[in-house]
């Protein structure tokens, strides 16, 4: 799962895991409501989400608020928190939200989703 209100950072991210055969269950959210509601929808949690730090109205703190509140059975192996910067305080913030596998610096890095699905 992508959830990122950049449509262009969407569109690159979906053609990178294409290119690699990693598209067959990929959802692309534009919205932490959306990504929130689609979660509730599915069957099965998605292995990995990617969630962007900064985005309008709420933003990927507001995700994380949320999304520890659902039950084990809705939530991924593996949240991925993306940015276009370094994070400054990333370690006071993996202590704050324990769910957050690893900050990355964007775009998606293919190697490393292709690890963490292999170790799924």
């Amino acid at each position: 799962m992508l959830v990122d209100d950049d449509h262009s950072t969407n569109y690159y991210h979906q053609i990178l895991l294409e290119e690699e055969g990693l598209d067959k269950y990929l959802l692309i959210c534009k919205s932490v409501d959306s990504a929130l509601e689609q979660l509730q929808t599915l069957d099965e949690a998605p292995l990995i989400i990617c969630i962007d730090i900064n985005m309008p109205m709420r933003n990927g703190w507001d995700f994380l608020k949320d999304y520890k509140k659902l039950p084990d059975s809705l939530k991924a192996k593996y949240v991925i928190m993306l940015s276009t910067i370094t994070f400054p305080d990333k370690q006071a913030r993996l202590e704050e939200y324990p769910m957050i596998y690893e900050f990355w610096v964007k775009p998606l890095d293919i190697p490393k989703i292709k690890s963490l699905l292999e170790n799924k």
